[in-house]
């Protein structure tokens, strides 16, 4: 019975040791992934940057997790008091990478309205050339002739089969041309502005969610931890407290305190001449 009982007993010392083991494998991971994503940092410089940098990170946020997880496993029990020490240090540690997740989330919504704003920019540059491009195909209609215009519109029927040539009236025909392809121009700016839009906002609730979730369970790690930390406090304070003078006393302030009388040792010689 004793046998199998220490047998099970060294069983569950070796699971809880490779448990944390790997724990402390997941943590050197995440320290690579953070270091990867995050270095060389451009915060407040490149919104993409930002984003990109929040979504390797929130995507990798289960590596950490799992790390203090595996890491705290089995509370104190069958930990050197180094061990000890150091969970007391990973606890705050958590704390610590929780409030980063939600820092990152922070970051991440920041970053996800100057993209959005910058995407705008870049659609209201692309309407300003259309816009130009228009005007001076309209300008140079005034400088051709019918003939000429005729002419253009043959060339073009060439590559549009659907296009019949109007010899009556060829410069409304090209200004219907060019109206059109104005009109298809912005549609196609709206579509891609609204698809990129759509795009940005599913991924930033994606990355932002999953920041926010990680930062509360990484709290909630921290929370129920505080074995850990108590543990590190009372080691402190027990290395920090003053030795008792009175817990050095001679022999005779014992004796004397369990008033035990003090027996004189005599000489026999001594006992025989009195005698």
């Amino acid at each position: 019975m004793s046998q199998s009982s220490s047998s099970a007993a060294k069983n569950e010392v070796i699971s809880a040791n490779l448990l944390r083991f790997i724990g402390y494998g997941f943590l050197v991971f995440a320290l690579l992934n953070f270091g990867e994503a995050l270095l060389p940092p451009k915060f407040a410089q490149d919104p993409s940057w930002e984003f990109q940098a929040v979504a390797k990170v929130a995507g990798t946020s289960a590596i950490p997790i799992l790390g203090f997880g595996l890491v705290f496993y089995g509370e104190a029990k069958m930990r050197s008091p180094l061990g000890r020490t150091f969970v007391g240090v990973l606890s705050w540690l958590a704390l610590a990478t929780g409030i980063l997740y939600v820092i990152l989330m922070v970051i991440g919504i920041s970053a996800t309205f100057r993209i959005n704003n910058d995407l705008r920019t870049q659609a209201e540059r692309v309407r300003s050339r259309q816009s130009q491009g228009v005007e001076r195909a309209r300008n140079e209609l005034k400088n051709r002739s019918d003939a000429e215009l005729l002419q253009l519109l043959t060339q073009i029927s060439q590559t549009a089969p659907n296009l019949k040539p109007d010899a009556t009236n060829p410069r409304q025909q090209i200004e219907q041309l060019i109206e059109g392809r104005g009109a298809e121009v912005e549609r196609t700016i709206v579509e891609q502005e609204n698809s990129s839009f759509r795009s940005l906002l599913k991924q930033s609730l994606k990355i932002n969610l999953e920041s926010l979730i990680s930062g509360i369970l990484l709290m909630g790690i921290w929370r129920f931890t505080g074995w850990a930390r108590v543990g590190a406090k009372k080691k402190k304070r027990r290395s920090q407290r003053p030795a008792y003078p009175g817990s050095i006393v001679s022999e005779e302030t014992v004796m004397s305190a369990i008033n035990v009388p003090h027996i004189e040792e005599r000489d026999p010689e001594s006992e025989e001449d009195e005698s």
